[in-house]
């Protein structure tokens, strides 16, 4: 989804999940993703769609406001 994007480095790695976390909630479903209970069975990986360039913007923006405001 970001990888390769520059300028992303590990110490805005929180703040870049923050930004991307309201479009994984639209686009992955399954609720054992977000109730915040460790899930030892999940093993493997989860489809999801690339998210288009629009999607990629707002992420940024939201990025950057967090970023600003910190």
């Amino acid at each position: 989804m970001l990888t390769g994007e520059k300028g992303l480095m590990t110490h805005i790695l929180p703040s870049v999940m923050d930004a991307v976390r309201p479009w994984l909630k639209n686009n992955v479903k399954d609720e054992r993703f977000w109730n915040g209970e460790y899930d030892v069975t999940h093993i493997g990986e989860y489809e999801i769609s690339e998210p288009t360039k629009e999607d990629r913007k707002i992420f940024f923006e939201r990025f950057a406001r967090a970023m600003y405001n910190a």
